[in-house]
């Protein structure tokens, strides 16, 4: 065996032994020796099988920070590692090498006529205690100079919508949620996706064309998969990423329906053959007009009726509403620290009505508070709001001065 040595985390934490693996002498238990990567290239299937073996929840924290390696890190093992250094946990790469591509934390039981009892190789403890002071880190990073996403009513509604869909004995495993635009349901579905990110839920815009192999290759992607020219390579790559436990959200999904096909819709037919085959779970975000006109109505209308069967029928697909509801502006308001008061609502409310709804009421609110940082000020004020609502780029001057 090559030589260890012991590490301690940071001084202001509880004393907990981690063993490493000299770098250049990394082992693999049971195998030969492994020199150290530099890059996570496996998908997240493959990756998720290699620490299937690990005790919980060591094995929930390694996947979460296996994407968290390939999204945050673009795959980069040592910016993983210089990122741990900096919260405190000096370990080398080839710990995280190991860890991640599942050569620890094995039950190592002692040889026969040996005593002893069996045991985790590793220490899974301290581990998870290094997965969640990344996890603290990529919370921070997300929203470094931002508010942060606001929790409203109407985000708790959703969540509750995907999570029903989502249990294990869910009999109705795709869902539909239709909105206008403006409608808070991309940043919503963002916002879950990062709090669920260990690989179980992705999210993503469908392409903007409805072809079956772009559709494909978008979702190949979220898992890291193959996406070449072999469409053979490509289906079983995307078959052992998409299980039973995933959720998977597609934003925008009226740009997978092509108007002239009528009853054969080849990117849906590919959904229902995919839900189907692995039991994982669909939601499926489309706006009014495509629900209105086309979902239950038009040329397709029979063909989809066995979508809207699977999604519970039409009484269950979740429908927000027009324009933001008053508690939810009133969670804003107090996120943005301006009093109840209804000189400020009367401001929100005005502009979610807005062409643009939601993203008009945020744009407002962070010019105010520029505004208010300008003179020195931690709160916004109704001369803020007022400013912010009369306020209009200035003119592009031409050279003779005149406004052009």
């Amino acid at each position: 065996m090559p030589e260890t040595k012991t590490q301690t985390v940071a001084a202001d934490k509880p004393a907990v032994e981690v063993v490493v693996r000299d770098e250049s002498t990394a082992l693999a238990p049971f195998k030969e020796k492994v020199p150290p990567r530099t890059f996570l290239e496996k998908s997240a299937a493959d990756l998720e099988h290699m620490v299937a073996h690990y005790p919980e929840p060591a094995r929930t924290e390694t996947i979460w920070t296996q994407g968290f390696c390939r999204e945050a890190c673009q795959g980069n093992l040592e910016l993983l590692r210089a990122i741990a250094e900096k919260l405190g946990y000096s370990y080398s790469r080839a710990y995280f090498n190991n860890v991640l591509q599942g050569y620890y934390f094995r039950l190592r039981k002692p040889r026969e006529g040996q005593k002893g009892t069996s045991r985790i190789e590793g220490n899974p403890a301290a581990w998870c205690e290094i997965v969640a002071a990344l996890r603290k880190h990529d919370r921070e990073m997300t929203t470094q100079g931002k508010l942060g996403f606001i929790e409203t009513p109407t985000y708790r509604f959703v969540r509750s919508f995907i999570l029903e869909h989502w249990a294990p004995g869910a009999v109705c495993k795709f869902g539909g949620i239709t909105g206008p635009t403006g409608a808070q349901k991309s940043a919503i579905f963002k916002y879950l996706r990062l709090l669920n990110n260990h690989g179980k839920m992705v999210h993503f815009e469908a392409p903007a064309r409805p072809s079956i192999v772009a559709f494909q290759r978008k979702l190949a992607a979220q898992y890291h998969a193959k996406i070449g020219n072999n469409a053979s390579a490509r289906e079983e790559s995307i078959r052992e990423n998409v299980t039973a436990e995933k959720c998977i959200i597609i934003d925008n999904v009226q740009r997978l329906y092509h108007p002239h096909a009528g009853a054969d819709q080849p990117v849906f037919n590919y959904l229902l053959e995919l839900q189907d085959d692995t039991g994982a779970t669909f939601i499926l975000s489309f706006t009014d007009d495509f629900f209105r006109d086309d979902l239950t109505a038009g040329r397709a209308k029979g063909y989809f009726e066995q979508f809207l069967g699977r999604m519970g029928g039409l009484s269950d697909i979740l429908r927000l509403p027009a324009h933001t509801p008053e508690p939810d502006l009133r969670a804003i308001a107090r996120a943005y620290h301006l009093h109840d008061g209804t000189g400020a609502l009367e401001y929100l409310e005005r502009w979610s009505r807005i062409d643009g709804r939601i993203r008009i009421v945020f744009a407002r609110l962070n010019r105010a508070q520029k505004f208010a940082q300008l003179d020195d000020r931690d709160r916004i004020t109704l001369a803020d709001l007022e400013g912010a609502d009369t306020y209009q780029p200035p003119s592009v001057a031409d050279d003779e001065g005149g406004a052009v």
